[in-house]
Order: structure tokens, then C-alpha cells, then sequence
């Protein structure tokens, strides 16, 4: 059970974490199969038609391939015992921005992307009527 009281100290927080990660193995799971993700999005973003799409794609990729790739190295320095590195507020710090990336890209699809699809959808309109029209 994390004591919450303890958890945002400066003691806990800034000194050397001396034993290696509870969890290691789930976090390694976890954020390799995030980086699996990262490659399928990666190749699957050329195959999208629109620009917007594979832009959007290749920044979800990118949420999906860097940070994990950190967090799995803060990992391994954790299990290997390497005390200059290990603090937990590296971690902390690669998880929050990790989050604020993946908010930036809800906010990216929901309001950038959209406005972009309708747009995209007017304009194919418009040249599907100045095809078929007479002249």
C-alpha cells in the first residue's frame, strides 16, 4: 500500500531508490507493448489517404515510441541499482509528461483533426458538384 502522506516528500521523492522496481516486469510489459502499438501506427500512417491523418499517426506513434523507450530505461537503471538515476521523481516527471502528450493529442484529434475533416468533406463536396455539373 503506498502511504500518500510519505509519497510526495522531498526525502522520498530526491533520494536514490535502493531496491529495485515492485512491478518492473508489468511496467516492461506494459510500455513494450506501447512501443508494438507505436511501430503498427507507424506503418499504418502511409496508407492513409489525407495528410491530416497521417500526421495525426505519426504523432500518436511518437507519443507511443519515445516516452515509453524512457521509462523502460529509468527501469532498467532501477533494477540494476544505478543510484544517481534512480530517484522516483524521474519517473514521476516521464510519467506526467507522458500524460500531458497524450492529453495534447486528445485535444489535437478532438478539436484540430475534426475541424480539418469537415473542411476535407466540404471541399470533396464541392469538387463532386463542379464535376458532375453542367457547364
Amino acid at each position: 500500500m503506498i502511504n500518500t502522506a510519505e509519497f510526495f516528500t522531498y526525502q522520498h521523492l530526491f533520494t536514490p531508490a535502493a531496491e529495485p522496481v515492485k512491478y518492473g516486469f508489468l511496467f516492461f510489459i506494459f510500455f513494450g507493448a506501447l512501443i508494438m502499438a507505436s511501430l503498427l501506427l507507424y506503418y499504418a500512417a502511409p496508407k492513409k489517404k489525407v495528410k491530416f491523418q497521417k500526421d495525426f499517426y505519426r504523432r500518436l506513434a511518437d507519443a507511443f515510441f519515445y516516452l515509453p523507450i524512457l521509462i523502460i530505461l529509468y527501469i532498467f537503471i532501477r533494477q540494476g541499482g544505478l543510484q544517481v538515476m534512480s530517484q522516483r521523481i524521474i519517473f514521476i516527471i516521464l510519467a506526467v509528461s507522458w500524460l500531458i502528450w497524450l492529453v495534447y493529442l486528445l485535444y489535437y484529434r478532438l478539436a484540430v483533426v475534426s475541424r480539418l475533416y469537415l473542411e476535407y468533406n466540404k471541399k470533396k463536396k464541392e469538387e463532386k458538384y463542379l464535376r458532375n455539373g453542367k457547364n
